[in-house]
């Protein structure tokens, strides 16, 4: 996912250029890059091409996550880290049991 900032507006010109963009990208990256979402963000706008989201396949406890990240919120761009984090959590927490 790549989103660019800009002052002005954007239109048509621009979705063309990113679309250009997109398929360059996607082509060169053939095998390794399936998914490639760009945005394209201005005050009070937001265009974008592609799914709108990044899936992430982590392996924790053994088990394989599919992790989605939206483009709306903020993610965790260092993904190497998070089945470290959630394998350390699922360890600490004691079971949860109704009273």
């Amino acid at each position: 996912m790549v989103t660019m900032l800009y002052h002005k507006r954007l239109g048509p010109q621009w979705e063309a250029a990113a679309g250009t963009l997109r398929a360059h990208v996607l082509a060169a990256r053939a095998g390794a890059c399936s998914e490639l979402t760009l945005a394209g963000r201005s005050r009070g706008q937001k265009l974008t091409l592609g799914p709108g989201h990044v899936t992430e396949r982590l392996r924790v406890a053994g088990r394989q996550l599919l992790y989605r990240q939206v483009s709306t919120c903020w993610c965790r761009c260092r993904a190497h880290v998070m089945p470290l984090s959630m394998a350390g959590s699922g360890r600490a927490q004691p079971a949860h049991r109704a009273s």
